[in-house]
């Protein structure tokens, strides 16, 4: 009995902690969102898990088709 105690509450606090990881992640924003480029990558530095959706090719540019300023 200790056993399937222990068993389902270790299930319970591994799919607690789960879900809220689902819960905190964060939406981005894309290119659309901003009018330059300056825009956008003062938000990716402070957005760091939404840098590979701002800058596609990975050279360190952000939303290259919108002005530079």
């Amino acid at each position: 009995m200790k056993k399937l105690f222990f068993i389902l509450t270790t299930c319970g606090i591994l799919f607690s902690c789960g879900s809220k990881k689902n819960h905190t992640k964060t939406s981005c924003k894309s290119c659309s969102d901003f009018k330059t480029q300056k825009e956008a990558k003062r938000y990716a530095k402070s957005h760091a898990d939404c840098r590979k959706e701002l800058d596609t090719d990975h050279d360190g540019v952000y939303c290259e088709d919108l002005p530079k300023q």
